[in-house]
């Protein structure tokens, strides 16, 4: 079943299959024989990618120095890329003296990977093509001429040499220029670090980490032991305070503890106390600093003496002013008193500085660990740019060795060989068949998709899938009215009409004697079906009227060969009766009314209640009623008419019926109350 509808495909457009495959053939034979020879020589070259990139550059980043015009994650498109290049291809074009028609020299876009077609009008090519899994490339040259045509890859070989090793001249002196550059970055970064170091360790005051903990550790032993040392005498000074006040005052404690108020609350003790302790802490500081002989040592040493006289003098005035009647016992006890209590003072005093000189100590034992690391972290980055700066020396003398090396990185694996005839082939015959199967494929090609693009109805099983409705008839051409209609028609036409006549006028549907024949568009057929329907009737015996509905464009009377001075336009807009506007013809059992006088708005009238009155006078006079409507795409004529007549034949034309439109067609003539007496389907093919 598929077969034959592809078959029917290819019939349907086989003038559009044989026009492609004889144009194609001819116009290749004519592109043969009149097409100039055109030349072709061929060359062959092959990259050493493992050379691509510079090795002996190892200090610097790797971009520097490297062919950056060459990516090594796509090295063939970059270095084909590289043989299109303006200084390869141009050179090569103006070397060889290659112009067009207007004497200027070819363009680039013309000259490489040209068409054919470019190659014929510009006179010469060049096609430049990798080829495939290899760093190989091909190198071809076109000409209308042998020698130039060899001569095109010969030249883009020897400007690609060229300009491969001027690129990586100019690579080299790039990286030399940023190799210096960097070198200078280097030196200058390089100094002010080491910079850094010397200030670091001066104002940390860290040059020998494990000299200064150990020598922190042991002034922080001998801090401590003085310490100590100082609390057993600030002990002994309380202890000999205390045996004062327990044993040289048994007799009179009252007395004891009034001296004990006044001197607690003497404010120029206070003040004694005060310069004690603040004398005693710049005098850690001096012996820190200075020697024991030095002067500011021994001013700060007599003012701490004579403060200490002070707060005696200070005590022995407290206990004169408390006590009457003075003795040596009284005197001996008040200086040993003066005495315990300015030791005490100086003790007390010395303790809290030994305290904040060893919580200083350790403070800086605690910070040498941490100076420590900094002070390394600023050693290993002048020792890192060091190295830095010695390697990027050594890079800097390689780059300028390099400068002086020719390297191509290409080896030319085929020179070019002698030029051939590229177009037309020595093959004609291959090429002619070729062109003639390509035109056939390309006809078919076309074919199917105009098939495919086109929305026609194209056989009757097409009719009945779309419209639902079975095909009352199958005929083989009807679109044009012959000359006249009283000669008869043809054979084969007139069979499928007499079909047409057996399916629609049966015996159950004599009663419905009016019958429209409708379709889409003009040239469907229409008035010849309605003509030779009347005509075919009309021979079996019957009486019929056929009525020529299309006002707009008439063709019924002019068909039959007859003068009417009456037709339907003067009925429908006058009081005539319908004996008036009948049209006698030379056919037995058959008249016409004919579409009258033209009319402005046909429409109009055939909305008229004139119009059902003469569908029922002629129902009541005549056997059948046979009604010519205009195309439906013209207006709603068609419909107006079908709806009087009940029943409607419609016409369906191969190939221009549109498949959207049919169903609507249905449907339209279902909701105006008009039953589908049946489908014609007109057109197809049909044998003798």
């Amino acid at each position: 079943m598929e077969l034959a509808k592809y078959w029917e495909i290819v019939y349907r457009r086989k003038w559009l299959i044989l026009g492609s495959a004889v144009l194609i053939f001819v116009f290749t034979f004519l592109l043969l024989e009149l097409t100039p020879t055109v030349y072709k020589s061929r060359a062959k070259v092959m990259f050493r990618s493992s050379n691509l990139q510079q090795t002996f550059i190892s200090g610097v980043p790797n971009s520097l120095g490297q062919m950056t015009v060459v990516n090594p994650d796509n090295l063939i498109g970059t270095v084909e890329e590289m043989i299109e290049s303006s200084p390869v291809i141009n050179k090569a074009i103006h070397d060889i003296d290659l112009r067009d028609g207007d004497g200027k020299y070819l363009k680039m876009d013309d000259f490489v990977d040209p068409f054919v077609l470019k190659i014929f009008t510009k006179g010469a090519g060049v096609d430049i093509s990798n080829l495939e899994a290899s760093e190989s490339f091909e190198i071809i040259g076109y000409a209308k001429t042998a020698a130039k045509a060899k001569r095109i890859p010969e030249e883009v070989i020897a400007n690609l040499l060229s300009e491969f090793n001027n690129r990586y001249r100019k690579e080299m002196a790039q990286a030399k220029k940023a190799i210096e550059k960097r070198l200078g970055e280097v030196a200058v970064k390089f100094a002010k670090v080491e910079e850094s170091v010397a200030r670091y360790k001066y104002d940390s005051q860290l040059y020998n980490p494990a000299v200064q903990i150990s020598g922190l550790v042991g002034e922080i032993n001998d801090l401590e032991s003085e310490r100590d040392k100082n609390s057993r005498s600030t002990e002994s000074s309380k202890a000999g305070l205390r045996a004062i006040e327990q044993a040289a005052w048994t007799n009179n404690p009252k007395a004891f503890k009034d001296i004990q108020a006044n001197i607690e609350s003497n404010a120029l003790l206070d003040d004694y106390k005060r310069q004690l302790l603040s004398l005693e802490s710049s005098l850690a500081k001096l012996t820190a600093e200075k020697t024991q002989e030095h002067p500011d040592v021994k001013v700060t040493k007599q003012q701490i003496d004579l403060v200490k006289d002070n707060i005696k003098n200070e005590v022995s005035k407290s206990f004169a002013s408390q006590v009457t009647g003075r003795s040596p016992f009284f005197d001996n006890i008040a200086i040993s008193y003066a005495n315990d209590l300015s030791a005490l003072a100086g003790s007390q005093a010395k303790d809290k500085i030994l305290a904040k000189q060893i919580m200083n100590k350790k403070g800086e034992l605690r910070e040498i660990p941490a100076k420590e690391r900094r002070l390394n972290e600023l050693t290993r980055e002048s020792d890192d740019l060091k190295n830095v700066y010695n390697a990027l020396v050594i890079d800097l003398e390689n780059v300028k060795s390099a400068e002086e090396i020719s390297l191509a990185n290409v080896v030319v694996v085929q020179p070019p060989d002698e030029p051939e005839a590229y177009f037309p082939p020595e093959d004609n015959e291959v090429f002619l068949a070729a062109a003639l199967i390509g035109g056939l494929c390309f006809g078919l090609f076309f074919a199917f998709v105009f098939d495919y693009i086109d929305g026609t109805v194209k056989t009757p099983e097409d009719v009945k899938r779309l419209a639902g409705q079975e095909v009352a008839g199958v005929l083989p051409w009807a679109k044009e009215l012959p000359a006249s209609m009283v000669g008869g028609g043809d054979a084969i036409f007139d069979g499928s009409l007499y079909d047409v006549v057996t399916n629609i006028w049966t015996i159950r549907a004599r009663e419905h004697k009016t019958v429209s024949i409708i379709s889409h568009s003009k040239g469907d057929g229409r008035s010849t079906v309605a003509c030779n329907l009347a005509r075919l009737v009309a021979q079996t015996g019957r009486k019929v009227a056929l009525v020529d509905g299309d006002l707009r464009s008439p063709s019924v009377q002019k068909a039959f060969g007859v003068s009417a001075a009456k037709g339907l336009s003067d009925y429908l807009s006058s009081d005539l009766r319908y004996n008036d506007v009948i049209t006698r013809t030379s056919l037995p059992g058959l008249d016409l009314v004919t579409a009258g006088g033209p009319q402005q708005e046909p429409q109009r009238l055939l909305q008229s209640g004139r119009c059902a009155e003469l569908m029922n006078d002629l129902a009541q006079a005549y056997d059948y009623v046979i009604v010519d409507t205009p195309a439906l795409s013209e207006g709603s004529d068609a419909l107006i008419l079908s709806a009087y007549a009940k029943r409607a034949l419609l016409i369906v034309k191969k190939g221009k019926t549109p498949e959207k439109s049919l169903k609507g067609f249905i449907n339209g003539l279902t909701q105006a109350g008009v039953s589908v007496a049946g489908v014609l389907f007109n057109g197809a093919r049909v044998k003798a």
